[in-house]
């Protein structure tokens, strides 16, 4: 591999890696929405008074419906997680890399 394709290669990292950073900044305000959304849910509706078969239905899909956002909001925050450790690779993989440009720039083959 040459100097130019380390170069581009460098290049090519920084370029993926701060669009992961934009996906990250969105999953995380999606896992915040998703738990706003959740706590809402939560003190939304009073059911106390209601009685019967439908009172029990609403009350066990509702209950499902606060259970989905926080699993949504919980799966957006472990997908932002794996992502930053994608990038903690690409980090070191852009020390590597600008180290052998280093390396062949100081033995003159720039």
């Amino acid at each position: 591999m040459g100097l130019g394709d380390l170069k581009n290669t460098l290049g090519k990292i920084f370029i993926h890696k701060e669009e992961m950073r934009r996906d990250i900044t969105y999953l995380r305000q999606a896992a915040g929405d998703f738990r706003a959304t959740s706590d809402i849910c939560k003190r939304g509706v009073d059911s106390s008074r209601w009685a019967g078969e439908s009172a029990d239905i609403f009350s066990e899909r509702y209950a499902e419906l606060v259970k989905s956002m926080n699993g949504q909001a919980d799966e957006c925050e472990r997908v932002a997680k794996k992502m930053e450790d994608v990038i903690n690779i690409f980090e070191q993989t852009e020390r590597d890399l600008q180290s052998q440009i280093n390396s062949m720039l100081s033995r003159g083959n720039g």
